[in-house]
């Protein structure tokens, strides 16, 4: 097979390379073998425990829920035992869809392919890594991944394709805003109260502001989550 003629040939081809044979892939083969070795256990599992054999995709959002805002939990704590642990708890719902999934014939992807579709994709976004071509800075880093991203979701036209239904208002709203000031659109409604500067001076007094606007949703018996989500809906469909 000839050498790849473009840098973007290149990446691409780094990208689907056996795993195997990846750069300094060697230096983690402790952690594949670990993964492997769990990958098997929760295969026994769900051969010999009745919970685990009954249990569906469906059946185990909640617990995926859970388990990452308990991983969002010891990260702001910042106790390394116990972000490890959340971490194991995160996987094991990861290992688990992906059993499910292996058991399905009608799924057609085991933990393997979801391994190895994660590290084509992360391959495919950082060019300035896996390519001949580095990136400066953040803002340079941005552009590169965005551009990376943008080629593969092409089939995207819509603000809202590709952003989950059921994020938290705020953190949808915030995503909803970006989408439109990067199509040039103005994400702030032309009729909105204007707010004053010193409410973004850092987080904390963003944060007191955004309280004292949900306690006072409260007040008034308004929904501020179900507000905030339907604003960001319209504006989207305005954009």
């Amino acid at each position: 097979m000839s050498a790849p003629d473009s840098p973007n040939d290149r990446v691409a081809a780094l990208a689907v390379i056996p795993a195997a044979d990846f750069p300094e892939a060697e230096s983690y083969a402790r952690a594949g073998a670990e993964l492997a070795a769990y990958a098997a256990a929760m295969h026994q599992t769900r051969l010999r425990c009745v919970w685990t054999e009954a249990m569906t995709h469906e059946g185990l959002r909640r617990y995926l829920l859970e388990e990452t805002h308990e991983l969002l939990e010891a990260l702001d704590e910042g106790d390394p035992a116990h972000v490890r642990e959340e971490l194991g708890d995160v996987l094991l719902q990861i290992v688990f869809h992906a059993e499910i999934a292996a058991g399905d014939a009608n799924a057609g992807f085991d933990l393997a392919d979801v391994v190895r579709d994660a590290r084509e994709k992360m391959v495919r976004r950082h060019p300035h890594v896996f390519g001949p071509d580095g990136a400066a800075n953040v803002d340079e880093v941005l552009r590169v991944w965005g551009a990376a991203k943008a080629a593969e979701k092409a089939e995207r036209t819509g603000i809202l394709d590709g952003i989950a239904p059921t994020l938290p208002a705020l953190a949808r709203a915030q995503k909803v805003a970006t989408r439109l000031a990067r199509s040039g659109s103005t994400p702030v409604a032309a009729d909105a109260a204007p707010l004053p500067e010193e409410i973004f001076a850092d987080e904390r007094s963003l944060g007191a502001h955004l309280f004292a606007l949900a306690a006072r949703a409260q007040e008034l018996g308004l929904d501020a989550e179900s507000a905030l989500r339907t604003h960001a809906t319209e504006r989207a469909a305005e954009g």
